[in-house]
């Protein structure tokens, strides 16, 4: 490149200049020239070369600017030794003096800049336009500056629908007072603003659709100039979900109606079915004491009826595990087993079990106590049904300990135990181990469904012939598990 020294004589002929401070004139030009990567050309009216201070030979200059027709400013470019440099040339005519003047100043960086915005302005327009979801950009006033395709395909529109619109304006009406508040917010900084929520949109045919939409703050330089908003249409998913939860509440009041129903007609008819069996104990005992016959007819009677009661009252039970609040409170582990003991006269009557209690003392557990009386007195009778006859030393053994979280409760027997073949189903509704077995099949269905409401759990372990133990775990229950439990329901 050569770069000749600009002659400020040439530039102003007629007038009159000191000769002496000339020099230092064009010299602190240059210098300024150099700096600031400027340069100039100066012609005379007729096209002809004055003066000029540029990077490379002025002929490269001379054709695009004799294009630039006007006093203004143009983007030109010189092609030298295979590269390309760009100039932003400014025309001035010094019409005074005859003299046409081109300031030039280098702008490679720029345009460079330029070319790289551009071309990664085209790369992400080609993600943005190939994605799947819908894209906006908003300014911090909500109007709309840029949307892809995906957008106007969701919601009917042309490029023209755009011009002038603010987001909210594709929003239904119930939503855009929330939608507005909620840029608002976010345009000011405000933290702590939701960023992901689903709402009902509205398309230009004024089409409903379910939305859900994800916003973030876009800023320049720090400073928040707007929000960009992905948008998915969900709307089959939502309508799915609002069945879904229709009909969760249909079968939830159609469940509360059928568990009203058994529960009044197990009550119902338990009544009567006493009523027989103390018709039944009167014949036995008073009108006919003496014919054998006849007491082995009722006996086979009592047990029928006997059978057909238990399978109301283990009903009632499951009905009240689902129908009446779980109360928690603090239990004495050991004192409720003993009050249960003595309730059970089977205990008493076969003295030949021995009932062993491993309860540390004080030992205290936070649940609903109903309903643990029930767990216990299914799974002590069931220990004391199933005895070996043959097994000398009979034995039913509860052991019990705490730790942080709650309680753990061990029944132990040496009864007849579960073969492995059927112990996967136990705890299934109306499953009896064997077709001479005279359960109602829901004893221990009931155990495990109440423990589930309290938040416990069960398992067993069991070798057939040897014997049985079944480990039970309670939590501290609070009020806040029981709510939440409730409000999972709605």
């Amino acid at each position: 490149m050569s770069q000749t020294p600009f002659k400020l004589g040439n530039l102003l002929p007629n007038q009159e200049l000191n000769a002496t401070s000339l020099p230092l004139y064009e010299t602190l030009l240059n210098n300024s020239l150099i700096s600031s990567k400027s340069y100039l050309i100066l012609l005379n009216n007729e096209g002809t070369l004055v003066s000029c201070y540029v990077p490379f030979d002025v002929n490269f200059f001379l054709t695009p600017l004799s294009e630039i027709t006007t006093e203004c400013k143009a983007d030109i470019n010189i092609n030298y030794l295979g590269a390309t440099y760009w100039f932003e040339a400014k025309k001035i005519n010094l019409t005074e003096y005859a003299l046409v003047v081109y300031v030039l100043q280098d702008i490679n960086e720029r345009k460079q800049a330029e070319t790289e915005l551009c071309n990664v302005y085209e790369k992400y327009k080609q993600v943005v336009e190939n994605i799947n979801d819908a894209l906006v950009i908003d300014d911090v006033e909500g109007k709309v500056v840029f949307a892809n395709k995906q957008f106007e395909q969701l919601f009917e529109l042309s490029e023209n629908d755009l011009a002038h619109c603010y987001f909210e304006d594709f929003i239904a009406p119930a939503y855009q007072l929330a939608c507005r508040q909620r840029h608002e917010k976010r345009v000011t900084g405000e933290q702590n603003v939701e960023d992901a929520f689903e709402l009902l949109g509205q398309t230009k045919s004024l089409k409903k659709i379910w939305i859900e939409v994800k916003v973030s703050a876009l800023r320049e330089q720090g400073e928040i100039i707007g929000t960009i908003s992905v948008i998915r249409n969900i709307h089959q998913r939502k309508l799915d979900e609002l069945e879904l939860e229709r009909r969760n509440k249909e079968l939830i009041r159609i469940n509360e109606e059928l568990d009203k129903f058994v529960y009044s007609t197990s009550h119902d008819l338990r009544a009567p079915l006493i009523s027989v069996l103390r018709l039944v104990q009167i014949c036995e005992e008073d009108f006919y004491p003496n014919d054998n016959d006849l007491h082995t007819l009722l006996k086979h009677m009592k047990e029928g009826l006997n059978r057909t009661d238990r399978v109301i009252r283990r009903i009632l039970e499951y009905s009240k595990n689902k129908r009446f609040d779980i109360i928690p409170e603090p239990i004495d582990l050991s004192v409720l087993i003993k009050d249960l003991m003595a309730e059970m006269e089977f205990i008493q009557a076969n003295d030949r079990i021995e009932f062993k209690m491993r309860i540390p003392e004080g030992l205290h557990v936070v649940t609903d106590k109903p309903r643990l009386s029930m767990i216990l007195d299914h799974l002590i009778t069931n220990a004391v049904k199933y005895q070996r006859p043959s097994e000398p030393n009979k034995f039913i053994l509860i052991r019990a300990s705490a730790n942080e979280r709650g309680v753990e409760v061990i029944l132990e027997d040496n009864g007849e135990g579960i073969p492995s073949e059927i112990r996967p189903k136990i705890f299934d509704m109306f499953y009896r181990g064997s077709p001479t077995s005279n359960g109602s099949g829901l004893g221990l269905y009931i155990v495990k469904q109440t423990l589930k409401s309290l938040k416990g759990d069960i398992q067993v372990v069991s070798t057939h012939g040897k014997g049985t133990f079944f480990r039970f775990f309670l939590p501290y229950l609070t009020e806040d598990m029981i709510l939440k439990d409730k409000r999972s329901l709605y």
